[in-house]
């Protein structure tokens, strides 16, 4: 995301939830920032609450394209974790397994971050094992 400051307006949340149908990911990436934005504030959560689509598109993006974009999977869990704060939604996170989601997640960046630190593991001992050799000519 880039340092330009992020606005909001509730007014245009069925347009952040079109964005998760498009293709591009960085139309859905701006779209979980806003959507995030929108959580954090009070005034905003019943409608949230009762809109028809939100959590089920959020929770259907994430679990099919988490491994798509890091800074979206985080903006989505981000709202998911501060809505799970008010017990009206508690049944709505539970009903679109947001739970199961979210440790899959986890799993899955442990898993590419366990094999990062095993290819700079094996480039250390390349390098190495090179420096050890004699130059040949």
């Amino acid at each position: 995301m880039s340092n330009d400051v992020v606005h909001a307006d509730m007014n245009y949340l069925d347009d952040y939830i079109e964005a998760f149908y498009y293709e591009n990911i960085e139309a859905k990436v701006e779209a979980s920032h806003k959507i995030l934005l929108l959580s954090l504030d009070y005034n905003n959560l019943e409608f949230m609450l009762n809109h028809d689509s939100l959590m089920g598109t959020l929770s259907r993006t994430l679990q099919d394209e988490h491994k798509k974009s890091l800074e979206m999977s985080i903006a989505i869990l981000s709202t998911f974790y501060y809505l799970s704060n008010y017990e009206e939604f508690h049944d709505l996170l539970m009903n679109n397994k947001t739970g199961d989601t979210t440790m899959k997640i986890i799993e899955y960046q442990i898993q590419r971050f366990d094999l990062r630190i095993n290819e700079y593991h094996a480039k250390e001992r390349a390098v190495q094992a090179l420096q050890r050799e004699p130059a040949k000519l």
